[in-house]
């Protein structure tokens, strides 16, 4: 029974564990705050711990000049994205469906990276790719998603996606993804 104990106060100091704290707080604060908690707001209310642990991350990037677009429609996955570039330098853009992604990249024509969700209402992430693709063609685009079949991974291709990580994505996962677009390797 100890070790159960051990384990389970291990799981909530972890990353892991603050996350699930952030994440119950957050339903808490919406609920209590019924469409007045701008994303900002719930943005640092809820993750000021984790931004922390992230920080404190060994790799870093240098995305200046970069600017970065992320299409979610769930708050808390945009908070986390947000965090996770945090000390990148890279400027970075929200979308919460498909349909804004698309008038942000018609207003906003320096982005140069989309993380995009497939699941949205509105306009799903893959209508929102091939939209996007008809308006800045080379404009490289990764799919974020929990749907991980090989058919999912396959349509997100067929729509103009050029990477795939699935939900939940580790930080590490991300940023090397996106470097690998803003960097990439050289043959000698």
């Amino acid at each position: 029974m100890n070790h159960i104990m051990n384990l389970s106060e291990k799981i909530e100091k972890s990353p892991i564990g603050a996350l699930h704290k952030a994440f119950k707080l957050e339903n808490k604060l919406v609920a209590e705050n019924p469409g007045i908690l701008a994303m900002e707001d719930a943005c640092q209310t809820i993750m000021q711990p984790l931004t922390n642990l992230v920080t404190l991350q060994k790799v870093s990037y240098d995305f200046s000049g970069k600017t970065v677009l992320a299409v979610d429609d769930v708050s808390f996955n945009l908070c986390l994205i947000d965090i996770f570039f945090k000390n990148t330098g890279a400027q970075m853009l929200f979308a919460i469906n498909g349909k804004e992604a698309v008038d942000t990249i018609i207003s906003n024509p320096q982005v140069d990276i989309v993380l995009m969700d497939v699941q949205m209402p509105v306009m799903n992430g893959l209508d929102a790719t091939r939209e996007i693709k008809k308006i800045k063609p080379g404009l490289p685009v990764i799919a974020i998603t929990a749907f991980v079949h090989t058919e999912d991974r396959q349509r997100c291709f067929d729509a103009g996606c050029v990477d795939f990580l699935p939900k939940p994505c580790r930080r590490e996962d991300l940023l090397m993804t996106v470097n690998n677009f803003f960097q990439p390797f050289l043959p000698l």
